[in-house]
């Protein structure tokens, strides 16, 4: 039996077929962002066909599972072509989107336009009824008001409602009502409560998100229904999972419930790859990146922790969900290399994308990209790009690039493509750079994980800058994404708003949350087919010290199943978030009194997965990989050198290379400066140390 992931929604659409022995099979496409389902179904044959040599029927109809990831709702988000939502809200509460949290991202830049509301102000409508802080009913709801404000929400053809009333994290009754009314008066609506998918106060963190939620969930249900009717139709009988914001994976079923899970779900599973190769690899620090073709994606992984938030943002949007801690910009491949007005070179945010693509992709593209400068220096090989499958025009790169940014800046063509180079990298190393000191570590204290196809072309140079020692650039680069779909769990996260003096919470109140919590997730994961035995429960809490206006998030130990809640545990769970608030800001004070702001727990359902194959060790020589010699470009080399390039295919545990040299991969090529050796390990990924 095979399982399939694939991670779509990029430049390119990847896939990997996972074989019962540990072994893979991988494939890259074109991503098709206007009819999504046919890029991965295209992936899907590329998969039967050319590495497997079968149907898609009769690879599909051996396929055990098929987990999809995807940046769909993200790409909406930020190209604002979500649905049409209406919001309705508690009176006097019709505005909290517009005012955010008031302070501008930029304090000084008086010209910074507004942020995007996604729901304009004529669809905002409001209803009487209030709750205190403590769930204590005020005002009850005037359900004749909801009547008429559906009524008016119906006339304006909103396709998802968002229902967000204050204080409805500690008592939702008034949005499940109001649930209720909605179903009667406007049957087929979609409906999203706060209640259900951020059960938090600050309100327009709560409101925003369910919001955003809203205005995902018609495209993200309508890609999952598309994929299983047509993977259906090709044959497939297994079980069609999604990853989801949190590293882990659900049914379809309640990813299509709650789209909002899936926002961010590619980058996610990069980041969980990343942390089973540190635990292969036995690295204790390790930084995540990812470089496809739009953006360049950074987490850091403490002792190989990952690192969760609820303050992401996509775009202008504030998500409070809770998700994998990654920081994207927009450098990658496809990133476009311009000049301002003043003749400032910059490179990115925008992208050529799949299509036009870069210049050297001979469709539509004229725009210089990153692309364009690696097969100008010699990074890519133009006949060797996706194992052959795309041969790259060079010259049209040559003069995308020439026409574009040289002859404006006064350089000769390599100057200028060896000058895109340098600034992308420049720009990615900042990034990590940020991502590590603004959670308190030296990145000179990690080893940095690259992945994505354009990623190690460039990692050993942000290495460099950044004076980290060591890289891990696993096999799978190119699929970084899609290969860590293989090795996520079921996994469901909960949380409860509480307010307590840590040390004197209530016990006995805290067990019956918990219990509460637990058995809700149990039930998910049984649903999903995990049997009581795979199940692994973990709780923890948001605490904070005496009047921070934000928590930490802190845990407790693994317990079994319905194990009691004791006050070693709340002991343990105090000292955790001491830890972690050591880590962060650097100071810990455990003379001030620490508060309990929230209750969590984490439901986690093993799956199956097969071992990871382990190559024998053959020695340091790799005269057998010796593919070819070419020029290549190294400043530290004075320009172009007669470059030796290695068969990635034919390299064996124990195979050690000294740079300058090139290792070409079906999907990817990696670059090995002077000064950089490489060490092939048991797995056959590349380890480089830097002198």
């Amino acid at each position: 039996m095979f399982q399939i992931s694939i991670d779509t929604g990029g430049t390119f659409t990847d896939g990997v077929l996972l074989h019962e022995d540990g072994t893979i099979s991988t494939a890259k496409v074109p991503t098709t962002p206007d009819e999504p389902t046919r890029g991965v179904m295209d992936c899907v044959k590329l998969l039967a066909s050319s590495e497997n040599g079968l149907t898609t029927n009769e690879m599909l109809a051996r396929t055990q599972s098929f987990t999809l990831g995807t940046t769909v709702g993200t790409n909406a988000v930020l190209q604002l072509k979500g649905a049409k939502v209406g919001m309705i809200t508690t009176k006097g509460y019709r505005d909290v989107l517009e005012m955010r949290r008031v302070v501008k991202p930029d304090l000084f830049n008086m010209k910074l336009p507004k942020p995007v509301i996604l729901v304009p102000r004529y669809l905002r409508f409001v209803v009487d009824e209030r709750m205190r802080y403590n769930g204590e009913v005020i005002t009850p709801l005037n359900e004749a008001e909801a009547r008429q404000v559906i009524a008016r929400i119906k006339a304006r053809g909103v396709e998802v409602i968002a229902v967000c009333f204050l204080h409805s994290y500690i008592n939702p009754a008034h949005e499940r009502r109001m649930a209720e009314i909605i179903k009667e008066e406007y049957p087929g609506v979609g409906i999203v409560l706060s209640s259900t998918i951020s059960p938090r106060p600050m309100e327009f963190e709560r409101f925003n998100t369910t919001v955003l939620a809203a205005y995902i969930s018609p495209l993200c249900s309508a890609f999952l229904r598309d994929l299983d009717i047509q993977l259906k139709k090709a044959g497939f009988g297994g079980a069609l999972l999604a990853m989801t914001s949190n590293a882990g994976v659900t049914t379809a079923e309640v990813a299509e419930a709650r789209p909002i899970l899936m926002v961010s779900s590619g980058p996610s599973a990069g980041v969980l790859f990343a942390s089973v190769l540190a635990k292969q690899a036995g690295v204790n620090n390790i930084i995540s990146t990812d470089m496809g073709g739009t953006s360049f994606d950074v987490s850091v992984l403490p002792e190989g922790r990952i690192l969760t938030t609820t303050e992401g943002m996509i775009g202008d949007q504030r998500n409070a969900c809770e998700t994998i801690d990654v920081v994207s910009i927009g450098a990658g491949g496809g990133s476009i290399a311009w000049l301002d007005q003043r003749g400032v070179l910059y490179v990115g945010p925008e992208s050529a994308g799949a299509y036009p693509g870069p210049a050297c992709y001979g469709k539509e593209g004229r725009k210089p990209t990153v692309t364009d400068a690696d097969v100008i220096l010699g990074y890519i090989p133009a006949d060797y790009f996706l194992g052959g499958k795309i041969k790259l025009e060079a010259d049209l790169a040559r003069q995308a690039i020439e026409e574009n940014i040289g002859k404006p800046m006064g350089k000769d063509v390599i100057e200028a493509a060896y000058a895109i180079k340098s600034m992308v990298d420049f720009v990615m190393a900042e990034e990590v750079f940020m991502a590590c000191t603004s959670r308190g570590y030296d990145p000179r204290d990690f080893v940095i994980c690259c992945g994505g196809g354009a990623g190690p072309a460039h990692i050993f140079d942000i290495a460099r800058r950044l004076h980290i020692k060591e890289v891990y650039i696993p096999k799978a680069a190119s699929v970084f994404c899609a290969y860590g779909m293989v090795s996520a769990d079921f996994k469901h996260e909960t949380s409860r708003f509480v307010r307590y003096e840590a040390r004197n919470a209530d016990i006995n109140e805290l067990g019956r949350i918990y219990r509460e919590m637990e058995k809700e997730q149990i039930a998910l994961l049984k649903r999903e087919g995990v049997p009581r035995e795979a199940i692994r429960i973990r709780r923890g809490g948001e605490v904070q010290y005496y009047g921070q206006a934000f928590a930490i998030d802190a845990w407790m130990s693994e317990k079994s199943i319905d194990a009691a809640v004791t006050r070693q545990d709340l002991e343990e769970l105090i000292e955790d978030f001491h830890t972690r608030h050591g880590e962060r800001y650097g100071y810990v004070d455990r003379s001030l009194l620490t508060e309990l702001a929230g209750v969590k727990l984490v439901a986690t359902g093993l799956k199956h997965k097969p071992g990871i194959p382990v190559q024998s060790a053959s020695g340091e020589d790799t005269r057998a990989a010796l593919k070819r010699q070419r020029p290549v470009y190294f400043q530290e080399a004075g320009g172009f050198a007669p470059t030796p390039c290695y068969d990635g295919d034919k390299l064996r545990h124990g195979n050690i290379i000294s740079g300058p040299a090139i290792v070409e991969e079906k999907m990817t090529t990696v670059v090995i400066p002077p000064g950089v050796k490489i060490f092939i390990d048991r797995f056959g990924n590349y380890r480089g140390s830097l002198a």
